[in-house]
C-alpha cells in the first residue's frame, strides 16, 4: 500500500445536547484532504506543550481550517461587533503551534480563520468585523446562504504559489468570514484579493509550501477542479 501523507489538523471543540463534547472538523476538509491523496487525522487542542514538537515530527502536513474568531488582545485590538466563537484553548494551540510547524519547514495550507492565525502568528493583525469597519466593501458573511454559493471573484497575484496551484488567476468563490487581513504580517506576501479590496490569500516565501486562502475551498473542490488543485499542489508539498 502506498504510503500517504499524514495532515495533523487542530480540531474544534463542541459540546452537544445529548453526548460528551468532542474535538472534530467539518467532513468537507477530510474529505478534501482524501480526494487530494492525503491522510487526515485531527489533532485535539488540549495537548500538552511538551508534546508539540513529537507531534511535528510524525506529521507531513498540517491544514488549519476555519471556525470561530480568534481572541483580539492576541492582536492588540478591542472586541468588534458580532465576534463569536473565542477558545483560548484552541488560540493557544494554534499560535503556539504555528512557529513549530514553519521552523520544521513542514507544508501548511491555512483556510479562513487558519488565514487569520498564520496572519496574526507572524505578527499581523485583523479588521475585526468587516460590515462595522469597512462599510464599503461588499458582504462577504454570506452564512445563510448555500456553503457552495459563488459569492464574488478573487483576482490572483500571476506567478504565486496560489495561481501556480489553481491554474488560475481569476477565480469565484464562496465567502464565509466577516474578519480578514488589515494588516499583512511582514513576512506574508498578499497574493490575492476581491475587487473590494478585501485581502484574499497569503504565502510566505522561503517554506516548502505555506498557504493561506480567505474562503473555503473545501466546500467547492468537487465543482470545481482549481479548488481541488490547492489540495492536490498541498499534498503534494507533503511527499516531497
Amino acid at each position: 500500500m502506498q504510503n500517504l501523507p499524514l495532515i495533523g489538523i487542530p480540531g474544534v471543540y463542541r459540546t452537544h445536547k445529548q453526548r460528551r463534547p468532542d474535538y472534530g472538523v467539518s467532513t468537507t476538509y477530510a474529505n478534501a484532504i482524501l480526494a487530494a491523496g492525503g491522510l487526515p487525522a485531527i489533532l485535539p487542542t488540549n495537548i500538552a506543550a511538551e508534546n508539540w514538537p513529537a507531534l511535528v515530527g510524525k506529521m507531513d502536513g498540517f491544514m488549519f481550517v476555519g471556525g470561530g474568531d480568534i481572541e483580539p488582545s492576541r492582536y492588540g485590538a478591542p472586541e468588534a461587533p458580532d465576534s463569536y466563537g473565542f477558545s483560548t484553548e484552541r488560540d493557544d494551540f494554534e499560535l503556539g503551534f504555528l512557529p513549530l510547524v514553519l521552523a520544521a519547514d513542514k507544508p501548511l495550507l491555512a483556510i479562513c480563520r487558519g488565514l487569520q492565525v498564520l496572519n496574526v502568528g507572524l505578527g499581523g493583525t485583523l479588521i475585526g468585523d468587516i460590515p462595522s469597519q469597512c462599510p464599503q466593501a461588499q458582504k462577504h458573511d454570506q452564512f445563510t446562504s448555500p456553503r457552495d454559493t459563488l459569492a464574488h471573484s478573487v483576482s490572483v497575484q500571476p506567478g504565486s504559489l496560489l495561481a501556480r496551484a489553481l491554474g488560475s488567476t481569476e477565480l469565484k468563490t464562496n465567502s464565509l468570514h466577516h474578519q480578514s487581513i488589515l494588516q499583512p504580517a511582514g513576512s506574508l506576501v498578499v497574493n490575492a484579493q476581491a475587487p473590494d479590496g478585501i485581502l484574499e490569500g497569503v504565502e510566505l516565501p522561503g517554506k516548502r509550501f505555506v498557504l493561506g486562502v480567505q474562503w473555503h475551498p473545501e466546500e467547492l473542490f468537487t465543482s470545481q477542479e482549481a479548488m481541488l488543485n490547492i489540495f492536490k499542489a498541498f499534498i503534494a508539498a507533503c511527499t516531497a
